[in-house]
């Protein structure tokens, strides 16, 4: 996981005077993820675009990527970067996740498969034929 994550936590503890609780929380992370890891590798990785906002698209950041490849994805874009509707369709990802930062159950998952559906792209094709399935 990006080592700015750690960082943040290893800072805030120290800051609130627990750096050995914020030690075994890292610690606790590190295990984890590579429990995931441990679990997914030598199985398909299907393409994931996971972005953290819609207007404008915007890829989700470094620490999103390296959980989706330890979950057994391959990230199609580049943290942070900004997409259009047609360059996401270019990369022709299997699966879409949108993680809008703050926007909870808000996020408009219709739309997003609507605009997405009729451009042939996998993870569209699949989400439409879920909805259709109940």
């Amino acid at each position: 996981m990006s080592g700015d994550i750690y960082t943040d936590i290893a800072t805030i503890a120290g800051a609130v005077g627990t750096l050995e609780r914020g030690e075994e929380v890292i610690a606790y992370m590190q295990t984890h993820i590579e429990e995931v890891r441990s679990h997914t590798r030598g199985l398909p990785r299907p393409k994931v675009f996971c972005e953290e906002w819609g207007k404008p698209i915007i890829a989700s950041q470094g620490w999103v990527a390296e959980l989706i490849e330890a979950a057994g994805g391959d990230v199609v874009a580049k943290p942070g970067e900004h997409l259009s509707e047609e360059a996401i369709i270019d990369l022709a990802p299997d699966v879409i996740v949108a993680a809008w930062c703050g926007a909870g159950n808000r996020v408009p998952l219709k739309k997003i498969v609507a605009t997405r559906a009729g451009k042939n792209l996998p993870a569209a094709r699949k989400w439409t034929r879920l909805l259709r399935a109940g």
